[in-house]
């Protein structure tokens, strides 16, 4: 009799345990709802400026500000890569990252993350939320991405799967 109570305290204390730490699957639609939200609200700003400031002054605030963008986007041309960004959620870590479908849909390429990232990331096993990394979109090798998932314990061969999305020019 004894034992069986003990089997089913023990029982219980488990399923108690296991159902509070299971991970919940991050949908990344949110981010794309986010990204609209913070369009819209930037161009509202940005319309609502535009109606305050006189003309000759808007033409010459607006010089700077375009030559330091389009200094930053060459700088990005010249070495070839092009990149998004992601804001870390709670629950994420870098092979959940690059798994998602709207990133790589391969979480073997997790290294590719991390080195577009290094100056933000000293631990690749360390991420926090509100953190925003880059995801490089285009300008890496495919010797590059053979690396990154044999490093990271792909099976061989070391290509990604044909629906991947690879960040390859």
């Amino acid at each position: 009799m004894r034992s069986r109570l003990w089997c089913i305290l023990f029982s219980a204390a488990l399923f108690f345990v296991f159902s509070g730490c299971a991970e919940k699957q991050v949908k990344t639609v949110e981010i794309d709802k986010q990204a609209a939200v913070e369009k819209e609200t930037v161009a509202a700003k940005q319309s609502a400026a535009a109606q305050e400031a006189p003309a000759a002054e808007k033409v010459a605030s607006a010089r700077p500000a375009a030559e330091s963008g389009m200094a930053a986007e060459e700088k990005a041309e010249k070495k070839g890569i092009t990149s998004d960004t992601y804001v870390v959620k709670k629950g994420d870590c870098l092979w959940r990252i690059a798994e998602y479908k709207d990133i790589y849909g391969d979480s073997y390429m997790w290294p590719i993350i991390y080195a577009a990232n290094k100056k933000k990331i000293k631990n690749p096993n360390l991420i926090y939320p509100g953190q925003k990394l880059k995801i490089p979109r285009e300008g890496v090798s495919m010797d590059a991405v053979k690396k990154a998932r044999k490093k990271a314990g792909a099976p061989k061969p070391y290509t990604p799967p044909a629906d991947a999305k690879a960040p390859v020019s």
